[in-house]
């Protein structure tokens, strides 16, 4: 497969389907991509989806001792909110935020809403 249909599908798990209406979003994202200078091998690919898929603190939740922000894009389909909310609990005072009209993603579809978000749980750290 191409760079650029690679990049077309691996984003549909990082994009809300609003993004992918956004023609010049899209095509500015998979441009962005392709010409990256860094970027990272197959083979690292790999290994980081293998890792993800193995890694599991669970366990550990409840140890965690710092104030802490949990952020969802509302769409975001590779760690939806509802399962972000009900596993991430286990945080102790744990701050949840929801960003509208985004997925995985947030950054760089909802920026101003992203900044705000973690600026105003910095400021109340």
């Amino acid at each position: 497969m191409d760079l650029e249909h690679w990049f077309i599908d691996i984003f549909y798990w990082m994009f809300s389907r609003r993004f992918y209406k956004d023609k010049k979003a899209l095509n500015d994202a998979i441009r962005f991509a392709i010409e990256y200078p860094y970027p990272q091998s197959k083979i690292a690919f790999r290994k980081q989806v293998n890792v993800i898929m193995k890694f599991n603190c669970l366990a550990d939740l409840p140890s965690i001792k710092l104030k802490t922000m949990i952020l969802c894009g509302k769409e975001d389909l590779l760690f939806p909110p509802e399962e972000s909310i009900k596993v991430l609990q286990a945080i102790p005072g744990s701050i949840f935020s929801i960003i509208e009209d985004a997925a995985h993603s947030i950054h760089m579809e909802k920026p101003k809403a992203f900044t705000d978000c973690v600026l105003n749980f910095l400021s109340n750290c």
